[in-house]
Formats: C-alpha cells, structure tokens, sequence
C-alpha cells in the first residue's frame, strides 16, 4: 500500500476537522501519516489510536509556519510546489477557516466528510460512565485559562462562568441530580480552581479533571448531557460525539473571520440544524448568552 504524508496543524481540534478531508486519501487505498509541528502544548499525540485510518502521527520541527499561511496544498497526490515542506504538503487549514473560507474550497479533491472512525477506549469510557451514572444530569465544561480569556478577550472572569453553569441548571436541570465536570489541563488550572471555588460557595456538585487521559476525557464528553466550552477542540469533539454544545468563540488573531468561523466546515452542518451546537461571540454579552442558551436541544 502506498503512503502519503501531510503536515497538518498541532491542535486536537486541528487535526480532527483535517482528517474530515484528509480521509479522502485514505479511502482511495494509501496509508496516510500526519505529521504534526512541535509547537507547544503538543497534545496533538494523545490522538494516536483514536482516529481510525491515521497509519502515525508524528512530531516534526516546521520553522516559520506562518510562510504557508492561505497557500492551497491542491492534493496530497500531486501537491502545490509552493506547500511543500522538506518534500511534504503542508496544509495550514486554520488560515483558509480564521479567513471565513470554507474548508470544502480549499484542497477541493478531498471533500469534507464528517462520518470518521472515532475511538474511545472501552476502559476509560466505561471510567467516566461509572461517574456519570451517578446523575440525573450531566453538564461538561472546559474554560481554558485566565491568561488565553485575557489575551482573547474573551471570558476570564469565572463568575461569567459559574453565571452560564447555573442558568443552564435552570433552564434544564431543575429538581435533578446534576454534576458538573470542569475538564483542562494544567496551564489551564487558575481559571478552573476559580470557578471550581465559586461552584462550591454556590453548593453546586463538580468535579475537576486536570491532563487526563484523553479517552476519558472523551467518554466524559460523550456521556455529559450538554458542554459549555471556550474555543477549543471540545467543540469540534462535541460535535463529532453529538452532545449538545454551547461553543463560544474569542477574539481572533490575524484579522480572522471571527462570525464565519463556526461556519466554516469545522462543525457539521448538521450540529447546527438540529440545535445541538450553538456559537457565542466574544463581545455577547451575558443576557445574550443565556438567551442562546434556550436555542440547545439537549440530550
């Protein structure tokens, strides 16, 4: 079986909505391995396994990756001369979709398909249903932390949050059981030990989950009854899982498309018809939020 290699971008996220086109190659008969820059966090490796057709997903050193920014890759068969990279296509996916360009118009041999092997593990998922059993209602939440709200403009105040958390509650939740999973990783401890001592004040049972295990992670997330996330890749997992979501998007960098972007082929068109993912601008404001709340059909 043939091989072809692409360099696609670091986040979890990233990788997902790439392989949404990248598959296409997959399924013509080549082993396709992703290679992925080395940027920091690299989280990127805990989806080795996860993903079915992905042959590897290795790390590679790309200086200057912003040069490949809005350069069309064409193909992974006969790629643009001007993407390669040490002789690899490099698709930087992310500067078409901050562009508001779809991802079905660039690299437009590879449609977009959402229906991806996807694989949790049995063990952790049956980890996380051990807890989530326990409730009547289940809500995940992932809030990043207080520097990237800052940077972003976005949601650093994590009374905002425990806000969200309790008018979904009463939307919702009322008279049930309800927990709340408050997911991140460790650079993301400060806002969440915030938000987590505001849950408590409140009375409100939670739990926090600091660098776990991505399956477990995901079991969590598949499990929970709706997510309240900051921009992530829980948005585009979310979606590929089918829990109802309410994504909300920060303030983008490189004059990026921030009201497109939701719309850009990352999330199925299919989240947004059947009400299961809902997008939040950065400059909406508390009273819009909640209201966008009613908008989520949850499970």
């Amino acid at each position: 079986m043939e091989s072809l290699k692409a360099i696609v971008m670091p986040g979890i996220g990233d990788i997902v909505y790439a392989w949404y086109k990248l598959q296409h190659y997959q399924k013509l008969g080549y082993k396709v391995d992703l290679l992925i820059p080395d940027n920091k966090p690299q989280r990127g490796h805990q989806l080795r396994g996860m993903i079915g057709g992905i042959n590897s997903i290795e790390f590679i050193k790309v200086p200057h990756l912003d040069r490949f920014r809005l350069i069309d890759p064409v193909s992974l068969i006969e790629p643009n001369p001007t993407c390669l990279f040490e002789g690899i296509p490099l698709a930087h996916t992310n500067s078409f979709i901050e562009a508001g360009i779809h991802m079905n118009d660039f690299m437009k041999e590879a449609p977009v398909d959402y229906d991806i092997d996807f694989k949790i593990n049995p063990m952790q998922l049956k980890k996380a249903e051990d807890i989530t059993k326990r409730f009547d209602r289940n809500i995940f939440l992932y809030t990043s932390s207080v520097r990237t709200n800052k940077v972003a403009q976005n949601r650093p105040d994590p009374t905002f949050w425990v806000r969200i958390v309790k008018r979904f509650i009463g939307e919702y939740c009322m008279g049930m059981h309800t927990a709340v999973h408050l997911v991140g990783a460790i650079y993301d401890k400060d806002l969440m030990e915030l938000v987590s001592q505001q849950l408590t004040r409140s009375k409100l049972k939670h739990y926090s989950y600091i660098d776990q295990d991505l399956s477990f992670v995901c079991g969590l997330l598949k499990l929970c009854d709706a997510a309240l996330v900051h921009e992530s890749g829980f948005i585009i997992l979310a979606d590929l899982l089918k829990t109802p979501c309410l994504a909300m998007y920060f303030e983008g960098f490189y004059d990026r498309k921030d009201e497109m972007l939701p719309y850009t082929g990352i999330v199925s068109p299919a989240a947004y018809d059947e009400k299961r993912m809902v997008a939040v601008m950065h400059y909406e404001e508390i009273n819009a939020v909640k209201y966008k709340l009613k908008e989520l059909k949850i499970k």
